[in-house]
């Protein structure tokens, strides 16, 4: 996290199952490795240059993510500092801010229960 803030995320089970299929070629302390030798983080930039080599050019990281919070601000019925906290984004009012000592966990888990569902829904054989 760029605000070294841990930001604990529930994955449902199509998740676990893309990491179980990645976790032979996974390093030691990273699931997705930079290089054959070096277990090290990804770059920044390293989803957007992703994107670039598949010619995906009408989506970007950042849409990806603008898109759930369409989706969970349209779609769903889920409080603003829920869909806020899934996105590790802080509440601009410091008051606010200042009480706020949960990171919503369990209610979060439902949170993305129902994005996966979503986003499947638009898969193909799914």
């Amino acid at each position: 996290m760029k605000a070294h803030i841990t930001h604990r995320v529930p994955l449902g089970d199509r998740a676990i199952e893309i990491l179980n299929t990645v976790k032979p070629f996974s390093g030691k302390n990273n699931i997705f490795k930079t290089s054959r030798r070096k277990d090290v983080p990804m770059s920044v930039g390293a989803m957007s240059m992703l994107l670039k080599r598949m010619e995906i050019k009408n989506a970007t990281v950042h849409g990806m993510r603008s898109t759930f919070r369409d989706w969970a601000g349209e779609q769903t019925d889920y409080p603003f500092e829920i869909c806020e906290q899934a996105l590790a984004h802080g509440l601009k009012d410091d008051v606010a801010s200042a009480y706020l000592r949960s990171d919503f966990f369990a209610k979060r888990v439902s949170l993305m229960e129902d994005w996966a569902s979503f986003v499947l829904s638009e898969c193909d054989g799914r």
